[in-house]
């Protein structure tokens, strides 16, 4: 699923989804989300806001990006 593919609106398809993707909140360090993500042995977490909204996905290549650039800024 890119995040194209997610709705603007309304809640995300049984199609759409993937039932072992975990949930990443608000307080979701990066370092959890990777963690998450590679016990659950997917690519990408769902993103919500502190209401349980969908805002997005977090890729595995996304926390990676994140982490050279944080390493090339050191």
């Amino acid at each position: 699923m890119n995040e194209d593919d997610i709705p603007q609106s309304g809640p995300l398809t049984a199609d759409a989804a993937q039932p072992t993707s975990p949930i990443l909140g608000p307080q979701t360090t990066l370092k959890d989300a990777l963690s998450m993500m590679l016990d659950a042995d997917v690519t990408a977490g769902i993103v919500v806001d502190r209401l349980g909204r969908l805002t997005g996905l977090l890729t595995v290549d996304q926390i990676a990006e994140a982490l050279q650039a944080t390493r090339a800024g050191s």
